[in-house]
């Protein structure tokens, strides 16, 4: 394993001084997908983003997965238009990182809907403001 890597328990691998998700997000972003996953007009995703090895017999490499860093934690597409669906969950106090801000700026430049929200009631109207027409 690469020096500038970690072993997260159960997690593949974490950068040095990357911290570990908040449970209380963990569980709002499960609430949040329960209840869009129920709107048989959204498909959405949980994008993880991360580390992992593999061992090929010989040694061991570090690979990187996701669309990228600083990304929201849901995408998905709105039937019947194909829009493109972006999420970023927070809890109440949870604070937004400037990078996470410009990725939903570029989702909405390109005519996706990009939206921050905190509970399953902001995230079941993000959806409905998606629908309308709305950027975030």
């Amino acid at each position: 394993m690469k020096a500038s890597t970690t072993r997260a328990p159960g997690r593949g691998v974490r950068e040095p001084g990357e911290a570990r998700r908040d449970p209380a997000e963990v569980d709002l972003m499960d609430a949040i997908r329960l209840a869009l996953g129920a709107d048989p007009g959204v498909v959405l995703w949980r994008n993880n983003v991360g580390l992992t090895e593999f061992w090929d017999g010989k040694q061991v490499s570090v690979v990187r997965y996701g669309l990228a860093d600083e990304r929201a934690d849901l995408v998905g597409l709105l039937s019947p238009s194909g829009r493109f669906l972006a999420v970023e969950v927070k809890t109440a106090t949870g604070r937004v990182k400037p990078e996470q801000l410009q990725w939903l700026a570029l989702v909405r430049r390109f005519g996706g809907f990009a939206a921050v929200v905190r509970s399953v009631d902001e995230a079941l109207a993000a959806v409905a403001r998606a629908r309308g027409g709305a950027s975030e």
